[in-house]
């Protein structure tokens, strides 16, 4: 790679980081619009964006990837070969294989679940987070997979394709259980 170019692998990180930014001067934009009070304040809404932001990341960090685990556990459960069960050890390492390769993506839709937190009222709208929950833990596996490729490349489409189905399904559970203790807007 010559000197002073970005590396390729580094695109899905800023394209993520964009569009956060994007979403959340959106928010702040519609607070400012819909504010029943004549001289509405762009610091207060700000502050709660921020907020329901930090509180979506912090929720979906904590509880996403162990949701994630879950369902890797149920496939291994699955599988045809019951007879070599797993030692203990090997849960409690894929537990941690599962929050350092499923934080970064849980956090990121957790952000974005705050921010976007007004217009997550119902089941229905609540469903549009399955879709940034498989694009962006897509995101977070291709950046590997574009560093290193695989030379016949199916193997890495199929850690991708993996990677991404883990990401809906806790995606919108976590909206579920957190908007549930969390009154929307």
């Amino acid at each position: 790679m010559p000197a002073g170019t970005m590396p390729l692998y580094l695109l899905p990180v800023l394209a993520v980081l964009v569009l956060l930014l994007v979403a959340g001067r959106a928010r702040v934009r519609w607070i400012l619009r819909h504010d029943p009070d004549p001289h509405p304040d762009w610091r207060i809404a700000t502050f709660d964006t921020a907020r329901d932001a930090f509180l979506g990341g912090v929720a979906f960090l904590l509880v996403g990837p162990l949701l994630g685990y879950l369902q890797v556990f149920a496939l291994l459960l699955m599988s045809e070969d019951l007879r070599n069960p797993f030692h203990p050890a090997a849960h409690i390492g894929m537990a941690i294989f599962g929050y350092l390769f499923g934080g970064i993506p849980a956090l990121l839709t957790g952000v974005l679940a705050g921010i976007l937190k007004p217009w997550l009222g119902n089941w229905k709208a609540q469903l549009w987070m399955v879709p940034t929950g498989i694009i962006v833990t897509g995101l977070a596996w291709i950046t590997p997979v574009l560093h290193e490729p695989d030379p016949n490349g199916w193997g890495s489409l199929f850690a991708l394709g993996i990677a991404a189905v883990l990401g809906g399904l806790p995606a919108f559970l976590c909206t579920r259980l957190w908007l549930r203790f969390t009154r929307p807007g």
